[in-house]
C-alpha cells in the first residue's frame, strides 16, 4: 500500500495531519518505497522561488502569523523539509 497524495485535503485542515502522519511513518524501515508518490507530490508543489505554500485555507502552522504570505511559506516549507530530509537520508 502506497501513501496517497493529499490532493483531496488541500482545502481542509487535514493537511497538517497528513504531514504529522508522514513524520511518524518516516521512522519505520522501508517507508521510502511507500512514500514515493507523496514525495513526488511535494516536489511538484514547490513555488518558483523554491518554497512551498499551500494557501491560507490550509493548516500548516508553526508561527503565530501562519496565514500571512511569507510566514505561511516558511511554515509550509519547514513542514515539507522534514519528510524530505527523512526520505533522502533514510
Amino acid at each position: 500500500m502506497r501513501l496517497s497524495s493529499p490532493d483531496e485535503y488541500l482545502d481542509t485542515w487535514s493537511l497538517d495531519h497528513w504531514f504529522a502522519s508522514l513524520a511518524l511513518l518516516s521512522r519505520f524501515p522501508g517507508w521510502q518505497e511507500q512514500a514515493e508518490d507523496a514525495i513526488e507530490w511535494l516536489w511538484d508543489r514547490r513555488t518558483p522561488a523554491g518554497l512551498w505554500d499551500f494557501g491560507p485555507q490550509t493548516s500548516v502552522r508553526l508561527s503565530e502569523t501562519w496565514r500571512r504570505g511569507l510566514a505561511r511559506q516558511f511554515d509550509c516549507t519547514t513542514r515539507v523539509l522534514v519528510p524530505l530530509q527523512s526520505y533522502y537520508t533514510g
